[in-house]
C-alpha cells in the first residue's frame, strides 16, 4: 500500500523528513497483495517468515511509539490478509493512539477500534462499496499516476454518490515496476491542483500523503495549494533528496529538502515571504488550528496574577505585517472549539484576549465578548488593529458588551512608515481614526508599537503622536519575535536591540516629560533587562520571568552573573542564531 517509499517504519517527526505531517508512523503488516497495481512498489510475491511474524511486527510498533508517534498508519501489501489483525490493532489501539487502517477493501473482514480506515483506490470500482461501507471507510487514497488521468473527476464524483467518504489522501508514487505508469514531478503538480479543484467542487477535503515527495515549487499556483504541505525548520534534511542549484534563491531552502534523488526535475526558487507564512505549519491545518488557536499564559492584574487565554477568533488579517507570527492563511477555528477556549478561563476569573488574526473581521465578536463577561472573566482584552473601529457603532457596541482593554497595533508616526510596515496601504488613517472612537470611550487604551528596521527611527514621532492625539492611552514597546516559521530571520526586518537604544531613548524621555506610560520591556516580545534604560529597569525589581518551557531563550556566561537572571527571559534563540549574543552583559546594581 506504501507507493511513496519503501519502508518498514517510516517516522516522520516534525524535525526530520516531513513535507506534509508530522508525528505519524506507517507500520507494514505484511508483503503480500491479492491486486497487482503496477505503480505499487512494496508488493511482493510471497511473504517473509521474520518479518511478517506477530512478533517483530509488534517490535516495529514498539519502536514508532518509542519515537514519538501520535498516529499508527497500518499497511502492507494488504493488511486485511492477516489473521490476526484486528488483535495487532488492539495491540496498538491499547498505547493510546491514533490507528488508520489502509486498505483495498476488496476482502470480506470487518475490525474494531480503528480510528479511520483509509481505502486505496485509484479508479471507480463499483464492486468496492460494499467492502467500503462494511469497514465503515472514511477516507481513500487516490495516486496521481496516468492510468487515472482524465478520470479523477469521475472518481470523485461516484465516491460522492456511492459512499460516505469526503476525504481524499494525494499519493504520489516516484518509483514503480512499471515506470510508464508515474507522472514526472511537474506533472503531478499540475494533476494535485485539478484534483483539489474537483475536491473543492464536490466539497471533499484534499491533503497529500505523509512522505510525498513532491515540493511545492512543482506546483504552477502554489499559494492556492499552500493549505496541502507543511514545511517546518529542520525539514531541509532529508534522506534521498537533494537542493538544486536554483534552491540557494529560496526562501524555503531550510525547510525544504529540495527534490528527491533520481527524479527528472527542474526546480524553482520561490521567493515570496508571504508564501513561506502559508507553507509552515507543523502538521495538518486541522494540528495547525489546534497549535495556535490557544496561548494559555499568566498576567499580572493590579497586585494579583491570574490565569490569561489568549484566543484567536479568526486567522484572516486586513494586514500583512512581515513579522507577525500568527498563521494568518489558516481557516477558523470552529465556533464551539473558540467558545470551550473563553470558557475555560473564564469560569476561573481569568483574563480572556481575544485575538486573531484581526478579531473584528470575525461577525461574532460582541457575542464572544458578552459570553466571556457571562462566565465570570475578570477581564476582556481585544487585541485589534482597530481599522474596523472607525465604525462608532461597532465601538460602543464591543464596549458595552464587555470590553475593558484594548490593545491596538500601530507600527508608525505617519502613513509613509505605518503602511509600509503593514504592507497595508490606507490602514494607518484608519487605525487612527478608530483610535479616535476608542479613546472616547472608557476602555483602558494601549497602543503597540513593534520596534522593525523599518520603524525604529520613527519611535520618537511616534510617542509624539500617541501623547498628543490619545493623551491617556500607554504604550507597549514590543520587538520582532523570531520565535516562529512564518517571521523570516533576516537583519533587514530585524534591527540589533543595540541599534535601537538611541530612537528607544529619545521616545522614552518625551514619554516621562508627558506623562505616558510605556510597558512591554517585560514581556517574552520586550528585550534582555541589560539592554533596557536604567530608569525603566528599575520597575521590574520584584518581577519573576515565566519558565521558558519551550526552549525560545538562551542565556550567556554573563547573564549567570547578571543580578536580573530570575527576571528576564534572556535573548530569543533566533535573535541570536541572527545577530549573535555579543550585547548581553551583567546588570551588577542590586535588583
Amino acid at each position: 500500500m506504501d507507493c511513496v517509499r519503501n519502508a518498514t517504519v517510516t517516522c516522520e517527526s516534525r524535525r526530520v523528513d516531513t513535507f506534509t505531517r508530522v508525528d505519524v508512523a506507517r507500520i507494514r503488516l505484511n508483503e503480500t497483495c491479492n491486486l497487482r497495481c503496477a505503480y505499487c512498489n512494496e508488493r511482493r510475491d510471497a511473504e517473509t517468515p521474520s518479518f511478517v511474524a506477530a512478533g517483530a511486527v509488534k517490535a516495529r510498533i514498539d519502536e514508532a511509539l518509542k519515537s514519538g508517534a501520535k498516529e499508527l498508519v497500518l499497511t502492507g501489501g494488504e493488511p486485511t490478509l492477516r489473521k490476526d489483525l484486528q488483535q495487532i490493532i488492539n495491540y496498538v489501539a491499547d498505547a493510546g493512539v491514533r490507528v488508520v487502517l489502509e486498505t483495498n477493501a476488496t476482502q470480506d473482514v470487518s475490525v474494531a477500534r480503528v480510528s479511520v480506515v483509509r481505502v486505496h483506490v485509484p479508479l471507480w470500482d463499483g464492486a468496492i462499496v460494499r467492502g467500503i461501507e462494511k469497514l465503515d471507510a472514511s477516507e481513500a487514497s487516490v495516486p496521481l499516476i496516468k492510468s487515472n488521468q482524465g478520470k479523477r473527476s469521475e472518481l470523485i464524483s461516484e465516491l460522492k454518490a456511492h459512499t460516505k467518504i469526503r476525504s481524499i489522501v494525494a499519493v504520489i508514487p516516484i518509483n514503480a515496476p512499471d515506470s510508464s505508469e508515474l507522472l514526472s514531478l511537474e506533472d503531478a503538480g499540475r494533476a494535485l491542483e485539478e484534483l483539489d479543484t474537483v475536491c473543492r467542487h464536490e466539497g471533499f477535503t484534499l491533503r497529500l500523503a505523509g512522505g510525498t515527495p513532491l515540493p511545492p515549487c512543482q506546483v504552477e499556483k502554489p499559494t492556492r495549494l499552500a493549505h496541502l504541505f507543511s514545511l517546518t525548520r529542520g525539514g531541509a534534511q532529508r534522506p534521498d533528496f537533494t537542493h538544486a542549484s536554483q534552491c540557494s534563491e529560496c526562501v524555503l531552502k531550510d525547510l525544504c529538502p529540495g527534490l528527491p534523488n533520481g527524479v527528472r526535475a527542474t526546480a524553482r526558487a520561490i521567493t515570496d515571504e508571504r508564501l513561506r507564512r502559508k507553507l509552515s505549519n507543523a502538521g495538518t491545518i486541522e494540528q495547525q488550528i489546534d497549535r495556535e488557536l490557544i496561548t494559555r499564559d499568566v498576567r499580572r492584574v493590579g497586585s494579583r496574577m491570574v490565569r490569561e487565554n489568549i484566543v484567536r477568533v479568526n486567522f484572516r488579517c486586513n494586514q500583512a505585517c512581515t513579522f507577525c507570527f500568527v498563521s494568518t492563511h489558516l481557516p477558523s477555528a470552529k465556533e464551539e472549539a473558540i467558545e470551550a477556549g473563553i470558557v475555560e478561563v473564564a469560569r476561573l476569573g481569568g483574563v480572556v484576549t481575544l485575538s486573531g488574526g484581526e478579531p473584528t473581521l470575525n461577525p461574532r465578536l460582541r457575542e464572544y465578548v458578552e459570553l466571556a463577561k457571562r462566565e465570570g472573566a475578570s477581564e476582556v482584552e481585544l487585541q485589534t488593529n482597530a481599522t474596523k473601529l472607525n465604525d462608532r457603532a461597532l465601538t460602543e457596541s464591543l464596549v458595552n458588551a464587555g470590553v475593558d482593554v484594548a490593545f491596538v497595533s500601530l507600527h508608525g508616526s505617519r502613513a509613509a512608515v505605518s503602511d509600509v510596515v503593514t504592507e497595508a496601504p490606507g490602514t494607518f488613517e484608519k487605525t487612527v481614526l478608530g483610535l479616535d472612537e476608542l479613546h472616547r470611550t472608557k476602555v483602558t487604551l494601549r497602543i503597540n508599537f513593534v520596534f522593525c528596521q523599518t520603524n525604529a527611527e520613527d519611535f520618537p514621532a511616534f510617542v509624539e503622536l500617541v501623547t498628543t492625539r490619545w493623551p491617556r492611552a500607554a504604550i507597549n514597546v514590543s520587538f520582532v519575535a523570531p520565535s516562529t516559521d512564518v517571521v523570516p530571520r533576516e537583519a533587514k526586518l530585524i534591527p540589533r536591540y543595540s541599534d535601537v537604544q538611541q530612537p528607544l531613548a529619545a521616545g522614552l524621555a518625551l514619554a516621562t516629560q508627558r506623562g505616558t506610560t510605556i510597558i512591554g520591556f517585560d514581556s517574552m516580545c520586550g528585550m534582555p533587562f541589560c539592554l533596557v534604560p536604567a530608569q525603566v529597569r528599575a520597575q521590574f525589581a520584584t518581577l519573576r520571568a515565566a519558565p521558558d518551557d519551550r526552549g525560545e531563550f538562551v542565556k550567556t556566561a554573563a547573564c549567570a552573573q547578571c543580578s536580573m537572571q530570575t527576571q528576564c527571559y534572556g535573548l530569543r534563540r533566533g535573535y541570536a542564531e541572527l545577530h549573535g549574543t555579543d550585547e548581553l552583559r551583567s546588570v551588577r546594581e542590586a535588583p
